[in-house]
């Protein structure tokens, strides 16, 4: 299994586009520093996060409006706004990015339900809003549907990224206006790394391993990113298990 650092993270982060240098975090991913979880510029109503960031926070740029590696050992939610559905949980993975854990989210035939992690912080004055985070599909038995498992919103838009069997998509939507775009590329049983960003010109972009795909909205408002990890939907005979790790949310 290809072992990822966030000296090439930083690298894939850019492709978002931000202006934005990840290179100080390449120490916490390699498992060497404390957790980054938390709002690293505190949370949406202004007070600091209960529990805090510990010290990977400090690696973090100023940028960064939020961040979880899922490795300091304190219990979902965590600093996340809301966990929604059972079968979400933290797991001790020897492929994690940053060792030792990573978040699992499942949905089961038997159990045809959401199951992921949301946050909401505030980005006033910001035109970009984007985040960028570990993915592996480790199992995809699905039916007929593309799966959503991720999702970032400003106030009046959301682009969520989509996976099926051989293929991925994102979708988003303002209003009554639908943007999509697929990418022919297998993921189930691959490590990758993705980047969503929504800029307030109505700019989207969206990074999974190496493929790239682009769209535009009108204009949208970046005042405030919401971000949702995890399996989102509640349809029937979907078998899905997604791990995630190294979750790093910044706005300019």
């Amino acid at each position: 299994m290809q072992r990822f650092t966030l000296a090439s993270f930083a690298a894939f982060a850019g492709a978002c586009t931000l202006l934005t240098n990840l290179d100080g975090l390449t120490q916490a991913t390699t498992g060497s520093t404390p957790d980054g979880g938390g709002d690293a510029t505190g949370s949406s109503d202004g007070s600091s996060s209960e529990g805090g960031a510990d010290a990977g926070v400090d690696a973090l740029p100023k940028t960064t409006v939020f961040a979880d590696f899922f490795d300091d050992g304190r219990p979902l939610p965590r600093d996340w706004g809301s966990k929604v559905g059972s079968r979400i949980e933290i797991v001790a993975k020897p492929d994690a990015p940053s060792r030792p854990n990573m978040l699992s989210s499942i949905m089961t035939p038997t159990q045809p339900s959401s199951a992921y992690l949301e946050k909401t912080v505030g980005t006033p004055g910001k035109t970009q809003i984007a985040c960028s985070f570990a993915m592996k599909v480790d199992r995809f038995v699905a039916g007929q549907f593309l799966m959503p498992v991720a999702r970032i919103e400003g106030r009046n838009a959301y682009v969520r990224l989509e996976i099926g069997e051989g293929e991925w998509k994102f979708y988003g939507q303002k209003g009554t206006l639908e943007i999509d775009s697929y990418a022919s590329t297998a993921l189930v049983g691959k490590l990758v790394r993705v980047s969503m960003s929504l800029a307030s010109s109505g700019a989207v972009r969206v990074v999974v391993g190496d493929d790239i795909l682009t769209k535009s909205f009108p204009s949208v408002d970046t005042s405030e990113l919401s971000v949702r990890i995890g399996v989102d939907d509640d349809r029937p005979n979907q078998d899905v298990a997604m791990l995630y790790d190294d979750v790093v949310c910044p706005a300019e």
